[in-house]
């Protein structure tokens, strides 16, 4: 709440802002709504509506941030890393094979197992690092500032750990592969646009490589 006053009183917020609030290092995220004085009041101020707006911003089937929430992360996150002149990252997650799972199984069992994968993106990472759902069967984590190009290839190949155990599909255990691109700020890229370029096209590289390999259907015993 203070930031947020202290944000309006600077003139850094105009009459409706959205904003991030970086306390406890979750990705909490405030509407201020301002009045600002009119001529006819006598001293300073304004009057201010201030609303936790962070559980509107989550994929409603996932529970992960949406979209909306991914990008003003990035964008909160970009410009902590260059006020402090250090790094951050993001990676993007695909799922391969997933359409046969909606059309063997339906897309009940399909949102099932995007929930599962949402589940286990979330308990490899940390607090720090914000995992989102774009859409469908992609998702991105981006990192906190001070991220490395190691940290970076370590959070890739946790990921990647992700995708080897099963999922449990109307009786049927089915491996899904994924795959990941990453980008690092600022040396891929000084905005979202073009550290996202980046990333998708290592991810479709990915692909690409591993065309050949196929999703494997074992029946549960």
């Amino acid at each position: 709440m203070a930031d947020g006053i202290g944000k309006i009183l600077r003139r850094e917020i105009d009459e409706f802002a959205v904003y991030a609030c970086p306390f406890d290092r979750h990705h909490h995220w405030f509407q201020i709504s301002v009045r600002r004085p009119r001529a006819s009041d006598t001293g300073f101020g304004a009057v201010v509506m201030h609303t936790n707006v962070t559980a509107l911003q989550h994929d409603h089937l996932t529970g992960l941030a949406n979209r909306a929430l991914f990008e003003s992360q990035v964008q909160y996150v970009l410009e902590l890393a260059r006020q402090d002149g250090s790094a951050a990252g993001l990676a993007l997650v695909d799922l391969d094979g997933f359409k046969p799972v909606n059309d063997e199984f339906g897309h009940a069992a399909g949102d099932k197992v995007l929930c599962e994968l949402a589940h286990r993106l979330t308990a490899v990472t940390t607090d720090e690092e914000l995992v989102a759902r774009l859409g469908g069967d992609e998702f991105v984590i981006v990192t906190g500032i001070g991220c490395s190009a190691m940290a970076l290839e370590r959070l890739a190949r946790d990921l990647q750990r992700v995708f080897k155990e099963p999922y449990s599909v109307d009786h049927t255990h089915c491996y899904l592969s994924g795959s990941i691109g990453t980008a690092l700020y600022p040396e891929d890229g000084t905005t979202l646009e073009l550290l996202l370029k980046s990333a998708d096209s290592r991810m479709y590289s990915m692909k690409r490589a591993f065309k050949t390999r196929h999703e494997k259907w074992n029946l549960r015993a």
